[in-house]
């Protein structure tokens, strides 16, 4: 019996930092987003097949400005 190959895969999980108080939430998320897929296009996924899977905001208590780190998972089959 053949063995299944498993797929391959490219995911990307950038870290950005955002101020709420400058930068709009969604516009912040949707920019580390994009700076996801590109980072997963640039490692070899097919722009079609690229997906979200996790966005995690982690708020920084300690820096000013409502300061967020904002990560965003995506994953793509490999060309």
């Amino acid at each position: 019996m053949p063995s299944a190959r498993p797929s391959r895969k490219s995911a990307a999980k950038p870290k950005k930092l955002y101020q709420y108080v400058s930068v709009p939430r969604a516009e912040a998320i949707a920019d580390a987003t994009q700076a996801a897929k590109q980072q997963a296009i640039a490692a070899g996924a097919v722009p079609a097949t690229v997906d979200v899977v996790d966005i995690d905001e982690l708020p920084l208590q300690y820096a000013p400005g409502e300061a967020t780190r904002v990560k965003v998972k995506v994953v793509g089959q490999m060309a």
